[in-house]
């Protein structure tokens, strides 16, 4: 039970931190798109 548990919170934890990267890098070509324009 523990265990399984705790590979579930990996696995959000880690696509938590894929998204949020994914997020940061959209962010940052909306500011250099903006900034072309």
């Amino acid at each position: 039970m523990g265990i399984s548990h705790l590979t579930l919170e990996l696995r959000t934890y880690f696509k938590v931190l894929k998204y949020g990267k994914v997020s940061v890098a959209l962010n940052t070509n909306l500011k250099k798109s903006r900034k072309i324009y």
